[in-house]
């Protein structure tokens, strides 16, 4: 009777029910979090969620499409995403609390417990182990690399597609037997929600595939028809989906211009670590599923250095990747053990292949909260591993006994320190400003932390009426702002900050600088040119100027000065276009006017028209052949297309003007991209030593310089 007792409290300890009041126990302190990141975008002030009866604005609309005021702003660089299940969701918490953080937290929380719930009967149906479900969803439940999906509102788009996904599986894989057609429908409809939850979610057809033929490859309970309809089922939430998608996106399935270089350094690297930093990225989510002392919210330029050689790292995701290659021939294998570690690590493979930026380079190099679904086969296949040696020890005797206890003791204590890891980093997430001081910490070479935490101390200073603390906090942002342009200088968000932040200084002048590397480093943003436009108009009375030429041209229109004026004036402000239309009509005037082809050529190269510039520029050229600054110009246009053509122009302006600092950059570029790298270093050190400190273009010389002796060793 003792034993039948033993026994049954066994098997109540292994039900289905540790891990999801795990889940709720370690993760209810995320309940008192507000928004943070990118949960003041997509939630907080998004007035898409504000209404469940508009059904274009949840169901056909692009996650970060603009809105407001931000609809004025250069988004045709965004990524097209497409999760109105997950907006949906936002929505209908809206209707309920409106823009009070805990109901959305508290959603985020109880989905987790479900989805632990669900990962346990999936474990079960699949493998009947009821020691091993309970441990793999007890796992999951506590793991710390879960802490962004949940604790962080937007997380829930991962939570969701997990749940849909699990919910599509155990409809195709009942208790006993096969799945009727009607299961099948059901497993198409949760599928199909797990799309238009999260994008990683088109990973099911692989991962349900797998678990069918794993389950039903030696049963002899299907027929061909079966397989037939079950596949053509499986296939069609990816005839629906994709249709829906292209239409939400304005006519795009994927985004139309590369990610960004901070978030996805991979877009730099050239084809020699192209075929090794994806190692290098799963090595990092090795180690954060291993040992995840260490994490953030965004890494990027943090850990991923496009230039570099490979590293520990890489070496670490290489062996990951050899296990998982060698428990992929499990299927050969006439071992149960080894075939179930063969199908949990295809389905590894197939849920990690969208993520991998192997193929497809997606918005971000790594982060945590693509691990979510992932991480289910993955730490099946660990916790299953692990499991397999337990036993092997236990059942080899007396002598092994100790070892046996050593790893259950070693695995129960693994998973307090993991759910203590969690608890702590839940709370990270309450602001941006608890998150990214916290992360600045943790990975102080990130540029995205020290460019978020700048914004927030500027925030402080704004909200502040103490004149001491605003300056100390406006000084302490400009120090995170050093160190992101020190690591990327051609970085115009942190620029046109730090352009803010002198401004509150009250150093116009070095306010202009940082806005006018702004605008040069990215010209459609009209961000820096509106401030920049404020400055001037503060400093010169451009904007009443402006308004005089405007009134005399319209009496004048033909008089090539009042022309070359304006566009002068525009010019400084950023507004290339419009520079270029009063040139325009000033040539058709007087086509020989050389002060008009200049300020073309020049406004022309400000928004890429390369060749057309190149064309104004050797035109100049032909009249005024000593013109240092147009040889400059037209150095720089021809770097892309003509570097002989390029350097031929870039000597020519340093023999003309060999004392300015810009023609020696220039020249040294030039170089550069003819392979001349001594001459160029040299140059750009030369550069470096006689530019202030602080100066925009000392950071670009310094970047350039590091990226060259790479290049040369």
């Amino acid at each position: 009777m003792p034993r039948d007792s033993e026994k049954s409290q066994t098997r109540f300890l292994s039900g289905p029910w540790p891990a999801p009041l795990l889940a709720l126990l370690f993760f209810a302190n995320s309940l008192g979090n507000g928004f943070a990141y990118d949960d003041n975008a997509i939630v907080n002030g998004n007035p898409r969620i504000q209404s469940l009866i508009h059904f274009s604005d949840i169901w056909l609309s692009d996650w970060w499409k603009p809105y407001g005021d931000k609809a004025l702003e250069p988004f045709q660089k965004r990524d097209r995403l497409y999760r109105p299940m997950a907006v949906f969701s936002f929505a209908l918490n809206y209707a309920m609390h409106e823009l009070r953080p805990a109901g959305y937290h508290a959603v985020n929380v109880l989905l987790h417990a479900v989805v632990c719930l669900l990962l346990w009967h999936f474990a079960q149906r699949l493998f009947a182990d009821r020691t091993l479900s309970t441990c793999a969803a007890v796992l999951f439940a506590v793991h710390p690399v879960h802490c962004e999906a949940v604790a962080n509102v937007i997380g829930r788009a991962e939570v969701l597609a997990g749940l849909f996904l699990l919910v599509g599986l155990l409809a195709l894989m009942p208790r006993s037997g096969a799945a009727g057609w009607k299961r099948g429908v059901l497993a198409a409809a949760a599928f199909l929600a797990a799309l238009l939850s999260k994008e990683t979610a088109v990973c099911y057809l692989g991962v349900a595939l797998l678990a069918l033929v794993f389950k039903h490859k030696r049963d002899g309970q299907t027929t061909r028809r079966w397989w037939k309809t079950h596949v053509a089922l499986l296939v069609l939430p990816v005839l629906v989906y994709f249709p829906l998608r292209y239409v939400a996106l304005d006519h795009h399935i994927l985004r139309d211009s590369p990610p960004s270089y901070l978030t996805n350094p991979l877009v730099g690297a050239e084809p020699g670590p192209r075929k090794y930093l994806p190692f290098t990225i799963v090595g990092h989510y090795t180690r954060l599923l291993l040992l995840p002392e260490k994490l953030s919210a965004d890494y990027g330029l943090a850990i991923i250095d496009p230039r570099g050689g490979p590293e520990l790292l890489t070496a670490l995701g290489a062996a990951a990747a050899v296990a998982v290659g060698i428990a992929l021939c499990g299927f050969f294998s006439a071992s149960s053990t080894r075939r179930r570690l063969a199908v949990l690590a295809a389905m590894s493979v197939a849920s990690y292949a969208l993520i991998s930026n192997t193929v497809l380079l997606i918005g971000v190099s790594l982060a945590e909260r693509l691990l979510y679904w992932p991480s289910v086969p993955l730490l099946l296949l660990l916790t299953a591993a692990v499991l397999a040696m337990w036993r092997r020890v236990r059942s080899a005797g007396q002598a092994q006994h100790r070892t046996a206890r050593l790893l259950q003791i070693g695995g129960a204590a693994a998973l307090v320190v993991l759910g203590a890891r969690t608890y702590l980093r839940n709370p990270d997430w309450k602001d941006d400003l608890t998150l990214f001081e916290t992360d600045v910490r943790t990975y102080p070479n990130c540029v995205v932390h020290n460019g978020i935490y700048a914004t927030e101390l500027v925030s402080l200073a704004y909200d502040t009426k103490n004149p001491q603390v605003r300056r100390a906090f406006l000084l302490q942002a400009d120090e995170h702002l050093k160190t992101a342009l020190a690591l990327h200088p051609p970085n115009a968000e942190a620029l046109t900050l730090r352009g803010e932040v002198y401004a509150r200084l009250g150093d116009v002048p070095r306010a202009l600088s940082f806005l006018d590397a702004a605008v040069r480093f990215d010209p459609n943003n009209p961000i820096p040119q509106r401030l920049r436009l404020e400055l001037l108009g503060d400093t010169a009375d451009a904007a009443a100027r402006l308004a005089e030429l405007e009134t005399a041209i319209s009496r004048v229109p033909n008089d090539v000065a009042l022309r070359i004026e304006i566009a002068v004036l525009l010019r400084g402000r950023g507004r290339y276009r419009e520079s270029v239309a009063h040139l325009e009509h000033a040539l058709r005037v007087d086509p020989q006017d050389i002060t008009a082809q200049r300020l073309y050529g020049q406004s022309l190269a400000s928004y890429d028209e390369f060749a057309r510039a190149a064309e104004i520029f050797r035109a100049v050229l032909a009249r005024e052949p000593n013109d240092w600054e147009t040889h400059a110009n037209l150095a720089a246009v021809l770097s892309t297309q003509d570097p002989a053509g390029a350097l031929r122009h870039a000597r020519r302006a340093h023999e003309l003007n060999p004392n300015v600092l810009a023609t020696k950059q220039n020249l040294a570029e030039a170089l550069a991209l003819n392979g001349f790298i001594d001459e160029a270093i040299a140059l750009y050190r030369f550069v470096e030593r006689n530019l202030p400190t602080d100066d925009p273009n000392r950071h670009s010389a310094t970047q350039r310089i590091r990226q060259l002796e790479r290049e040369r060793r």
